[in-house]
């Protein structure tokens, strides 16, 4: 199997006609099976309150069957049966079906209703796609919340939800095998909750979806060392410990090592890339990342798999992406390794008919997009641009995939100018002072190789510099406080040495959950003279989600955007009174959201000089920074509309996806500290 799958139903809906041209290029490429991932977009008969409001018709769907047949192209429905059901549960005619009442992401496998409904759902998909040999019954990532459901019960437990998931999917799946199909199952349960593996049926495909990017043989992580309840078992380490280990290393590990271990485990496996790249801005992700995920995976599942699909998410525009489906086309056909630099120059050489364009493309990536592991205060370089009349007119097919390039390479451009400008401000407000970064290793208790979430920065360990303060960071590990969404974070980390009487204290923090005014955590900074006092982390004031995007404006923090264009926070605490500080504590409140840190550091003869003159050029060089933003937005949203087809009810969710959207927010949050500081004229 050389596969694709298509989700259709984020920000970046695909149109009709971009789905057939789709089929068309992918049939080119050796492509057999697309996956479609449709959810209300299906028109559902059985329960019509589903169908959105871009919908296919019947008759659309029997010209997309009769198009894959003629391309050699087998479709395979894809049915969220379990997790990631939002599509039906968001309506209150089947809110009884929800897992728990207030969250809408989960039915709830014990209520024989769940079951009854997936079925009626599935019927309609069998007749809509009656052809298929396959059918993807979803599965991925559920018992994310950690509640106790009243018909469930104990939730956070690893035997209990390997139960619950096992039966409810052997269930289903012998349903399925009873209609003449072959059900597909996402992995990740598999990994996480390694109870289901004896109990899950062998019958079920498993599609293992491993979408990270590291370009060598081995991994710099673990993904998975903890099990679904967020324990390090030994147990665990036994039953992976020969798919991890590499060479015998302690910080090198296998890549992509449980596609091997679930086919020795008796199942039959498909692997599962990305074409695009989850943290990068749209409208177009990295090129690098898809390419190397490809490249690598397929390496990987030499012997073990039956098939390959390179995934779509619809994170970015599918005619952004072409790289990505072409990558998977190339290495699930033949692999073997290569730069990915050669990958790229042969692809547009293909695809649009110049392979400068590629390598154009590759330098830009190379430089702009890499995993966070930096910020972007550092100087960036300036981009090439390479317009559409260069482009080979018998490729018709790429203008759109070149169109949103460029204006890639635009947005980037300008971001690159206003960071700057940020920059210069930031670093106005922070002063400058002889900075004395404290040790905090000794009490780092959370890892960047944490399976329920990819921590942010994986700096390498040392010195950096971040808004022009040093921070002592530690490759991998960060200080992690509890939270209902942590439930293993630490409640307190108590006695992180200062021994001094700094004029400030820095924080590098950021926050995962964190909502508007909601108290995550406390500072407590305890003097000599057995005196302290406990500053609040409170949302929107010294600290906002790593998540969210665009960055939100806090009062009392700076913050650090990531190569990924995502954010953490600089906020401080000052000594107004220069006592002697003995020590500091986090404090976690437990509430849903929670904090991590990664690194504090004691300020000395703090200097802050604020320039009015340059803050006043400064201010117009943003007011023109935003007219510029609004023609380009205008532009992207003519592509959208216009080229892309895309369904207007999208169109402006993927625009509030882009960086110059990020970039407008930005813009606004330093006006006001322009105006701020040239109204105090003076910052200490």
């Amino acid at each position: 199997v050389r596969g694709t799958h298509i989700c259709l139903h984020k920000e970046h809906r695909p149109s009709f006609n971009t789905i057939k041209k789709t089929i068309k290029v992918l049939s080119n490429w050796k492509i057999n099976t697309v996956i479609l991932e449709n959810d209300n977009g299906f028109p559902w008969r059985k329960h019509p309150d589903i169908i959105g409001s871009d919908a296919w018709s019947v008759a659309d769907i029997l010209e997309l069957r009769n198009l894959a047949r003629d391309n050699h192209i087998e479709l395979v429905p894809l049915l969220n049966s379990f997790g990631h059901a939002q599509a039906f549960i968001k309506h209150e005619k089947y809110a009884h079906l929800r897992e728990n009442p207030d969250l809408m992401d989960e039915m709830c496998p014990s209520k024989p209703e769940t079951m009854k409904f997936v079925k009626e759902m599935w019927l309609d998909l069998l007749e809509m796609f009656p052809e298929c040999k396959h059918v993807h019954i979803g599965g991925d990532e559920v018992f994310r919340h950690k509640l106790n459901c009243p018909y469930c019960g104990k939730k956070d437990d690893d035997k209990y939800q390997a139960e619950l998931y096992c039966n409810y999917y052997n269930e289903l799946s012998e349903w399925i095998i009873g209609q003449g199909k072959i059900p597909l199952l996402w992995g990740d349960v598999l990994i996480k909750n390694q109870k289901t593996i004896p109990l899950l049926s062998r019958k079920i495909v498993i599609v293992d979806w491993q979408y990270y990017a590291y370009d060598a043989p081995f991994w710099d992580m673990i993904f998975y060392k903890e099990n679904a309840c967020g324990d390090k078992s030994e147990e665990r380490n036994r039953l992976f410990r020969d798919y991890w280990t590499y060479n015998d290393s302690t910080d090198k590990f296998k890549a992509f090592p449980y596609c091997k271990f679930i086919a020795d485990n008796g199942f039959d496996v498909w692997g599962a890339t990305t074409a695009e790249e989850e943290y990068s801005k749209p409208p177009t992700p990295s090129k690098n990342w898809a390419v190397v995920n490809n490249k690598r995976y397929a390496i990987a599942l030499k012997g073990h798999a039956s098939g390959m699909i390179t995934t779509y998410w619809g994170i970015a525009p599918l005619e952004s992406i072409w790289h990505g489906f072409a990558a998977g086309a190339e290495y699930g056909w033949n692999s073997r390794n290569e730069r990915t630099e050669d990958f790229m120059k042969r692809f547009s050489a293909d695809f649009i008919g110049n392979e400068e364009y590629g390598t154009m493309l590759y330098d830009f990536d190379h430089k702009f997009l890499q995993k966070d592991d930096g910020f972007l205060e550092k100087s960036w370089p300036e981009s090439n641009k390479f317009g559409v009349e260069k482009i080979n007119p018998s490729k018709i097919e790429s203008y759109e995939y070149v169109n949103i390039q460029n204006w890639n390479l635009q947005a980037y451009e300008l971001f690159n100018k206003l960071s700057k400008i940020f920059n210069r401000i930031d670093q106005m407000e922070l002063g400058n002072a002889n900075y004395k970064p404290l040790n905090m290793q000794q009490f780092m208790n959370g890892e960047r190789v944490n399976s329920k979430s990819l921590y942010p920065l994986n700096p390498e360990s040392g010195t950096q510099k971040i808004l022009g303060i040093d921070f002592l960071l530690s490759a991998g590990r960060l200080i992690s406080l509890k939270g209902k969404q942590n439930p293993y974070g630490a409640e307190k980390v108590c006695g992180i040495p200062v021994n001094s009487a700094p004029d400030r204290l820095y924080f590098l923090v950021t926050g995962f959950g964190v909502k508007p005014d909601m108290h995550i955590a406390g500072i407590k900074v305890n003097f000599a003279d057995n005196t302290s006092e406990t500053v609040p982390v409170i949302g929107r004031e010294n600290i906002s989600d790593w998540n969210i995007r665009p960055f939100r404006a806090v009062s009392h923090a700076l913050l650090g955007y990531t190569q990924g264009i995502k954010g953490l926070w600089i906020n401080w605490i000052d000594n107004s009174s220069c006592k002697k500080i003995d020590s500091i504590d986090f404090i976690s409140s437990e509430e849903s959201g929670y904090m991590v840190a990664y690194g504090v550091t004691a300020a000395f003869g703090l200097r802050c000089e604020i320039v009015p003159e340059d803050l006043n050029v400064f201010q117009a060089k943003l007011e023109n920074y935003c007219s510029e933003i609004l023609v380009m937005q205008n532009h992207l949203e003519s592509l959208y509309k216009d080229n892309l087809e895309m369904p207007l009810e999208f169109i402006e969710q993927g625009l509030q996806k882009t960086i110059l959207f990020s970039a407008d927010k930005l813009i606004k949050v330093y006006q006001k500290k322009i105006e701020s500081l040239l109204k105090e004229n003076c910052y200490v």
